[in-house]
């Protein structure tokens, strides 16, 4: 289209004139539909330079948007000439104040026949300029669409079309490390636009309609809500890694939204989404953490994992979310979602096992919590009314070896001090709950099938651990103790030493008793292969 009208432009080149060089007819047969180009949309409806190229592109938004999560190259290439439709107006006006529209002829003015020497002078300029205005505007068509620039205008724009354009481009800059790209658009769209994009498609009427074609109208409605809530979604989540917004009042206060999406499994991009939402206000301030304890988030979480596993791409935020909710729970919210929790135990210990990365040692704080703490010896009466702690290993559970070979990779590694001594408190909970028998059970490992030889069992493992760790805590906390100028923090760390030091000597008094039970055993053993040996050697006699 623009090719064609920079061709006819052009003088020919043996010197005829204009009119000579683009007949009227040829003209007409390359004039494109007059609504392709941006200048002629402005004029139509009142409305302002590149207002209607946006509404015009409204339609194809409305039909695409669903696909934001899956399809969103595809969308942004087919808004790529939109946008550049409706910044064009603010950005080549000035060089196409004199420029010809393209789908119009190039007249120019019959030059007067005194005086024509000058005029014919001012013609080649004339010429030339023209030229030069439509190369620039074919040079600005090809250039790339969607800028950070051009973003940052269409969500500042005075049309909701102009802004929902521009947030399906925010999404390509968002997705990125750059915060200061979040921030400026956070700056340009607000809280407002967004907030009614979240409830977008709520109020459609349905007068008029009746029978199928009512219901083909509400399940279309329905989808251009969800599409239009997923991607505000996509953009708050964004949005929510700048602390000061997480700590917001406006994201506090959706934070029953995205409950509302995990809880209806609207699709793994907008879970994944609300998940990064919740983990975000949850960790920004004490209100945000509040609100998501206060609104069912624990139990929601807890049947989620039981119920669909740890195979997601939201799993890491859903552990993650869920450390931070059981770390900061108390006793009664404990006691509330106790059923939940204990259903959830044996999903842990899968992932426990099986997990050989960052997620085990989240997992291992979860477990520590809900197998070691006063405050969740709700959750653990609750596993043992679901008959899930058995005293002896023939009848031990699958989820209480999963735990132990967990334990055991951990006890085996040179991993952090702090992990291995969270590892001795989940020993010592595990204990607590299925007996020192619990201890001398096999471990299994993720490299092979075969179980573990009788040299490395875990128990052998937890002695070796426990008396290196006693001899350490002892260390520190001799020096510790004579510091009068230490901090809060300092003291916190010294007493919680001190609790760890605690767990180990309750695990040494139980291995002092399971092995003072196996020798009296393999006493009793021994002595009944004497009898047995006298009684054989007096039948003999």
């Amino acid at each position: 289209m623009r090719r064609g009208f920079l061709n006819a432009a052009r003088p020919a080149k043996s010197g005829v004139g204009v009119r000579d060089a683009a007949p009227a007819s040829s003209r007409r047969k390359s004039s494109p539909p007059p609504l392709e180009d941006p200048d002629e949309c402005a004029g139509q409806d009142g409305l302002a330079s590149g207002d209607t190229c946006a509404a015009a592109v409204h339609m194809d938004v409305i039909t695409d948007i669903d696909g934001i999560n899956g399809d969103q190259q595809r969308m942004e290439v087919d808004l790529t000439s939109s946008v550049r439709g409706c910044c064009s107006s603010a950005s080549s006006a000035p060089g196409l104040s004199n420029a010809p529209s393209p789908g119009a002829a190039v007249v120019m003015p019959q030059m007067e026949e005194s005086g024509g020497a000058s005029t014919s002078a001012s013609l080649p300029n004339r010429i030339e300029e023209s030229m030069m205005h439509a190369e620039t505007a074919e040079d600005n068509l090809r250039k790339p669409a969607g800028s950070l620039h051009e973003c940052l205008a269409l969500l500042r724009g005075s049309s909701d079309e102009q802004r929902l354009v521009g947030l399906l481009l925010a999404t390509k800059f968002v997705s990125g490390p750059d915060e200061s790209a979040i921030r400026a658009i956070f700056d340009a769209v607000g809280f407002e636009f967004i907030n009614r994009l979240c409830k977008s498609g709520t109020g459609r009427r349905m007068e008029g309609r009746v029978g199928a074609e009512k219901k083909q109208d509400e399940e279309e409605s329905l989808k251009q809500q969800e599409a239009f809530r997923h991607l505000a979604l996509t953009l708050i989540s964004a949005f929510c890694r700048l602390p000061d917004v997480a700590s917001s009042v406006h994201i506090i206060r959706k934070v029953p939204m995205f409950l509302d999406i995990i809880r209806s499994r609207e699709g793994e991009g907008p879970v994944g989404d609300s998940y990064e939402c919740l983990v975000a206000v949850a960790g920004a301030s004490e209100d945000g953490l509040r609100a998501v304890q206060q609104s069912d988030a624990l139990g929601l979480i807890a049947t989620d994992l039981s119920a669909f596993g740890f195979e997601f791409g939201w799993t890491p935020l859903s552990i993650k979310l869920m450390a931070m909710l059981v770390s900061a729970a108390g006793e009664d919210m404990f006691h509330t979602h106790s059923a939940a929790l204990a259903a959830a135990i044996p999903s842990f210990a899968r992932s426990f096992f099986r997990r050989q990365d960052e997620l085990k040692f989240e997992i291992l704080q979860i477990l520590g919590v809900l197998l070691a703490s006063y405050a969740s010896r709700a959750v653990r009466q609750r596993i043992a009314i679901n008959d899930c702690s058995r005293p002896t290993s023939s009848m031990e559970p699958e989820w209480a070896k999963n735990v132990r070979s967990g334990l055991a990779e951990i006890l085996n590694s040179r991993v952090a001090i702090s992990h291995r001594r969270l590892a001795i408190q989940v020993v010592r909970g595990m204990v607590e709950l299925m007996g020192e028998e619990w201890m001398l059970g096999l471990v299994e490992s993720m490299n092979s099938d075969d179980r573990s030889p009788p040299g490395e069992r875990f128990f052998l493992l937890v002695v070796a651990t426990i008396s290196v760790e006693i001899s350490m805590l002892l260390d520190e906390v001799a020096k510790e103790m004579s510091d009068p100028s230490a901090s809060i923090e300092e003291q916190q760390a010294f007493m919680h030493k001190c609790f760890i030091l605690a767990d180990c000597y309750v695990l040494l008094e139980r291995v002092i008793e399971v092995m003072s039970r196996t020798s009296a055993e393999r006493d009793n053993v021994e002595d009944e292969d004497d009898m047995v040996a006298d009684e054989q050697g007096g039948n003999k006699e």
